[in-house]
């Protein structure tokens, strides 16, 4: 059975860069539904912004900045990735 992990990379200002497990789902539409739930609640809220490089292939990642595009020292990473579970 395939499975599809949504992960969020975070890579803070002056801080340790962390990762989450934001869910796991059977249909890949039902983790992008919740992959562009998670960054448009940090674009409302926390002041970022879209990546102008991303695609709209479901399996890349997906790149939003705080503040300002490419601000490198603050920013998230989504990616949503296929694994096979018995």
């Amino acid at each position: 059975m395939k499975v599809y992990v949504l992960i969020e990379q975070v890579y803070p200002a002056n801080e340790t860069i962390y990762n989450n497990v934001l869910g796991v789902y059977t249909n890949p539409w039902r983790a992008e539904t919740e992959k562009q739930k998670e960054i448009e609640n940090n674009i409302k809220n926390f002041d970022f912004v879209r990546d102008k490089e991303n695609t709209n292939n479901i399996f890349a990642i997906e790149r939003i900045f705080q503040g300002f595009q490419e601000n490198w020292d603050n920013y998230i990473e989504y990616q949503i990735v296929e694994k096979e579970v018995v």
